[in-house]
């Protein structure tokens, strides 16, 4: 009898192909553990602007790699690394969801895991089906089946999708373009809180003493550096001014927007906030802004009307937020109802108002009269034109300009770089006026602020 045991032959390695594809999996998880960490550090401090786009990729990439992660296991020929392979998938899934939980306002987490599940629900239904149609007597009954129910879970995916853009998924990226906001020499940041404890961080132009203050805001997918150039001409003439990043854009906090329902609150801050410094002339108040952010200025005239507001200027405003959504919501046709009634439904479990109810011409229709000088371009495609020659032909404190063959993006530097469009702005600021009795104008003697 043989002490020694039957030998076993040595296992084969594996070929290149299999070891190729595991080196990729391992791989994989490991990247999809480390990104979320590699972005925040880089999200975290102010870096050069070429990196803005390594940044995006580390959000959208931390994302996608924890599905792919989840897929790698399951391709996986070896079970001892499919195991694993299992328990870093289940890492890589769960740490947007600590990181979100433990920083709820903050975009970049929260975009994180708002990825995870737009990218993470087609491939678990796509796995579901899969697994649902596997080899068996009635197979192809069973994979008619899977596909119908893929199809019908297309409309709501995408829907939701729809939904997830508009709120978070399209201003987080850009975010990441506005963490080093242009400043002056003569210009400081500053912190505001706003009533609900969301910090806003913005620039402080400081004018003559004795001046009225100009509160300067932009768009949504936005920052305050696109209207620095306005600042600075403001400050030039004298005025004070301060423009902010809404909250979930530039290095305000927030994760999502709420297009003008949270953030008219914002804009109260901000607006006590300037006429309360040192030498701003709290009754010569005004509000200069750009698309979502000339919305809010147009919702908040009732409310800011008694602190001082008297005058607005206001680049391509949407006066009626369901208009807008309708037209947003079209191409999903039969579907658009229902991610209406989704929209509201999110919305008053959020604590807030629907998009679909948000009209600032309603609003200002109801408010006491404030000038409001408004200009839109009659190329643009995000908001139409039309909404502004309705808002001012049945509001008489509104005067429209209509600029040919300018978009949306492009109004507020057009103003700006345009001499005699610039000098009707800072005229109404000086002595705010509607002037459809023709009347003359006053002098133009500088426009320096009263």
């Amino acid at each position: 009898m043989s002490l020694v045991g039957p030998s076993r032959p040595p296992s084969a390695p594996p070929p290149p192909a299999t070891a190729a594809r595991e080196l990729a999996c391992v791989l994989l998880v490991v990247l999809a553990v480390a990104l979320p960490f590699v972005n925040g550090t880089l999200a975290g401090a102010p870096g050069p602007r070429g990196s803005i786009d390594l940044r995006y990729v580390l959000v959208v990439g931390g994302a996608a790699l924890g599905m792919l992660a989840v897929a790698a296991w399951r391709v996986s020929a070896m079970p001892m690394l499919r195991r694993r392979m299992r328990v870093g998938a289940i890492v890589a899934g769960l740490l947007p969801v600590l990181l979100a939980l433990s920083s709820p306002r903050d975009p970049l987490w929260v975009s994180l895991l708002t990825l995870e599940v737009v990218l993470g629900a087609p491939l678990l239904a796509a796995g579901a089906a899969i697994r649902f149609a596997a080899p068996g007597p009635d197979r192809r009954v069973r994979a008619a089946i899977a596909i119908i129910a893929l199809l019908a879970l297309l409309g709501p995916w995408f829907t939701l999708t729809w939904g997830l853009a508009s709120v978070q998924l399209g201003i987080a990226p850009v975010r990441l373009a506005h963490l080093s906001p242009l400043r002056h020499a003569n210009e400081e940041e500053v912190e505001i809180r706003s009533p609900d404890g969301t910090l806003l961080r913005g620039t402080y132009s400081p004018g003559r003493r004795g001046a009225g203050g100009v509160v300067v805001l932009h768009g949504i997918s936005d920052g305050r550096t696109r209207m620095a150039g306005w600042s600075a001409a403001l400050q030039e003439r004298g005025y004070h001014a301060l423009r902010i990043d809404w909250r979930a854009h530039g290095r305000s906090e927030g994760a999502v927007t709420t297009f003008a329902d949270r953030e008219r609150y914002d804009l109260e801050a901000a607006f006590d906030w300037l006429a309360s410094r040192d030498g701003v002339d709290r009754t010569k108040m005004s509000v200069l802004a750009t698309s979502m952010g000339a919305g809010i200025a147009l919702s908040s005239t009732a409310r800011l009307a008694p602190r001082g507001l008297r005058s607005v200027v206001a680049f391509a405003p949407p006066s009626d937020y369901g208009e807008i959504v309708g037209r947003r919501l079209a191409p999903l046709g039969p579907f658009g109802s229902v991610a209406r009634g989704i929209v509201g439904v999110v919305a008053r479990g959020l604590g807030h108002t629907s998009p679909l109810e948000l009209s600032p011409a309603r609003t200002l229709e109801e408010a006491p009269p404030v000038p409001v000088l408004l200009f839109h371009g009659d190329a643009d495609r995000t908001i139409p034109v039309s909404q502004s020659q309705a808002l001012a032909e049945h509001v008489p404190t509104v005067e429209l300009h209509v600029l040919p063959g300018v978009g949306h993006d492009e109004i507020p530097a057009v103003v700006l770089d345009d001499d005699a469009l610039r000098r009707r702005v800072l005229r109404f600021l000086r002595r705010p006026r509607i002037l459809r009795d023709r009347t003359p104008e006053p002098p133009d003697d500088g426009e320096d602020a009263e």
